[in-house]
Formats: structure tokens, C-alpha cells, sequence
């Protein structure tokens, strides 16, 4: 009598030949038993799939946004309302202009105005990266919300899925001058990337030393 044994758990169930005797030609077998029956190799249906765990993932890592080792990252950006070369150069965004050029904030101002929370993907430029997704996490008066950082982070993870990414790396959306302590804009992000299903690695990057 066959044995189906699950590659994850090692659970093994015994099958009478005739439900698979069908499907047996073209399966190999891993190996024999003691009593010579072939011991076949078929995932058990109860056991979670480590092949999808395998790239899903939620990380807290501190240094720089702009040296991850990942597909793409986020832009914590505005509404885009205002032309971006009125704008000061600061933060993550005032960083990758200055390490990426202008290429992807000239593609950024022909999406137009954001709504808040929206994500928008443009190229990165001259960083090492697929793609950039910008994020409008403040408003015009730039002050984040609770919704605009959750938002924010559930488009930005649905852009990445839908153009096959593997890895994202986010900033503290909403920290700093969108009005939340890092935190408090940590605690948001991580909560919200919880209760999301993905499958890619998502870093959230607290900017500097770890404390």
C-alpha cells in the first residue's frame, strides 16, 4: 500500500492503491518502508505553506533607507500638488534626489495630485533600485494621520506585489514633520503590514544607529 508523506511535517497517511493508483506512474517515490510499500512525497494540506513564508517577511532595521538590499523602496512624499522643485530638499525625499537626480520626481509630477495615502511608482533613477513608490502620507498643511500612514503602507505593498517584487524597504511614514514621534509611526506601520497578506520581504527602516 502506498505512503504519502508530507515534506513539511513528516506526516505520513496510507492510501489504498486504488484512490491513486492513477497518479503513481508519474509521481517518483522518495523511498521504501520497512514492509517495502513506496513512500510518496505530497504536502499535507493542514501544514502551512513554507514555500510562501519563505519570502514573506517583516523586518525593523536601522541605518540608511538608500543602502537596503531590496527591489524597491518608499518615497514618504506629499499630495504632489506642489511643483517638487519649489520643495527643500529634506529627509528621505531630500536624499534620494540628491543620490537618485530628478528623473523620478520628473515622472513623479506627471501622475498629478495624490490622493492622501495614494502610492505612485516611477523609476529610480540612478540608485540601485527597480522602482521607487512615492507615498503621499501628508497633507497640504504636512501633517500625517493614523489613515493616511496606514494607507500609505497598504498601497505601497500593493504596487510592490502587483509589479512582482520581492523586497520593499518603507521609512517612518508620518515621522518627524508629518507630526508623529518615530514610535508612535513605527508601531502604525508594523500593525498595519500585520494585518496584511503579501508575499515579499517589507524592512521598515528606522533612520540611524539603533539606540
Amino acid at each position: 500500500m502506498p505512503i504519502f508523506e508530507c515534506p513539511r511535517c513528516g506526516k505520513q497517511d496510507l492510501v489504498p492503491l486504488g484512490v491513486c493508483e492513477w497518479m503513481l506512474d508519474s509521481i517518483p517515490y522518495l523511498r521504501h518502508d520497512a514492509h517495502n510499500n513506496p513512500i510518496y512525497s505530497f504536502p499535507c494540506p493542514d501544514c502551512p505553506d513554507e514555500s510562501r513564508q519563505a519570502i514573506r517577511g517583516i523586518e525593523v532595521v536601522h541605518g540608511d533607507l538608500l543602502d537596503q538590499h531590496v527591489d524597491a523602496i518608499v518615497n514618504a512624499w506629499n499630495r504632489n500638488v506642489i511643483p517638487w522643485w519649489l520643495l527643500l530638499p529634506q529627509g528621505v525625499s531630500g536624499a534620494i534626489k540628491r543620490r537618485a537626480g530628478t528623473a523620478p520626481f520628473r515622472e513623479l509630477r506627471r501622475h498629478g495630485a495624490i490622493p492622501l495615502g495614494g502610492a505612485v511608482i516611477t523609476s529610480a533613477g540612478k540608485l540601485p533600485f527597480k522602482a521607487i513608490i512615492h507615498v503621499a502620507g501628508i497633507n497640504l498643511l504636512w501633517r500625517a494621520s493614523e489613515r493616511s500612514i496606514r494607507d500609505s503602507v497598504r498601497n505601497a505593498v500593493r504596487l510592490a506585489a502587483q509589479h512582482g517584487f520581492r523586497s520593499l524597504a518603507i521609512p517612518l511614514i508620518g515621522a518627524s514633520t508629518g507630526g508623529f514621534d518615530q514610535d508612535q509611526a513605527q508601531s502604525l506601520i508594523l500593525d498595519e503590514l500585520h494585518q496584511l497578506d503579501f508575499s515579499l520581504i517589507v524592512k521598515v527602516v528606522v533612520y540611524g544607529a539603533p539606540t
